[in-house]
């Protein structure tokens, strides 16, 4: 008897452990917009100025948060193919923005395509309008669906891992509304 109750404080003990830190809990969040470097602020401020809306600028740095955390990490290379690689504040692929470029009638190579990405944020910002406005419009403005489909593609609001995405995403406008009511952002 005793042993079943020692096993069972135990394991009660270590699972509290474990459920304590969730990197994605909404506390963690916010502590964690608190100590950004200083050209993460410049990215937040290039990003909050140039925004339509109130809503735009909140959707934008939440996803610029997840994908490149406000610009530290500005390059996800695909090693199988070069043209799945991912650049700029947003993670554009390359494939993707020569397409959508070459619709327009733009013709550029994929050597300035990159540079682009990585260095305009201007640019890095026109080409994500024109992404989530394209999957708002074939997910009838329902912003998760539309994240997930951004993420993993068109059956990706289906998928576990975009699901998870835009979930995370979500998670991230809620805590910059809260950031921005207080005026920390």
């Amino acid at each position: 008897m005793k042993k079943v109750m020692i096993i069972m404080i135990m394991l009660g003990f270590f699972t509290s452990l474990q459920a304590k830190y969730n990197p994605y809990s909404f506390r963690s969040l916010v502590h964690s917009m608190k100590h950004l470097s200083y050209t993460q602020r410049q990215t937040i401020k290039l990003i909050k100025e140039s925004a339509r809306s109130k809503q735009e600028a909140i959707e934008m740095l939440a996803q610029v948060w997840e994908e490149s955390s406000f610009g530290v990490y500005k390059v996800l290379r695909d090693k199988r193919n070069w043209r799945k690689s991912s650049y700029g504040w947003f993670h554009a692929t390359l494939r993707t923005t020569k397409y959508n470029l070459h619709r327009q009638g733009i013709h550029v190579s994929y050597k300035r395509i990159r540079y682009l990405l990585l260095h305009n944020i201007k640019f890095n910002i026109r080409q994500y309008r024109r992404n989530i406005n394209y999957w708002k419009k074939i997910r009838h403005h329902n912003l998760k669906q539309a994240l997930a489909c951004y993420n993993g593609g068109y059956k990706g609001y289906k998928r576990r891992v975009p699901k998870l995405y835009s979930r995370r995403v979500m998670l991230k406008m809620k805590v910059i509304k809260y950031l921005i009511k207080r005026h920390l952002v």
